[in-house]
């Protein structure tokens, strides 16, 4: 199939009914470095790999409302 054969009326009616917006969080745990289950520490840093960090929503452990505000500071610290 290419671009060509979709329709965009069913395009635009699947995106409208099945696709939605999330925010995903709590993906890249942040934990110590003996946690099996962290994925940074408390700096970003991934474990086991040097000079990547995670400065995104995925370290935060608990879904937030308003996920903007505390987005920011995560990527400013």
């Amino acid at each position: 199939t290419s671009a060509a054969d979709v329709d965009p009326v069913k395009l635009r009616n699947f995106i409208r009914n099945k696709v939605g917006g999330h925010h995903a969080m709590g993906t890249c745990k942040m934990g110590l470095a003996n946690d099996p289950m962290a994925v940074v520490d408390q700096h970003g840093a991934v474990y086991g790999l040097k000079n990547l960090y995670i400065a995104d929503m995925s370290v935060t452990p608990v879904g937030v409302q308003w996920p903007n505000g505390v987005a920011y500071v995560i990527g400013e610290k």
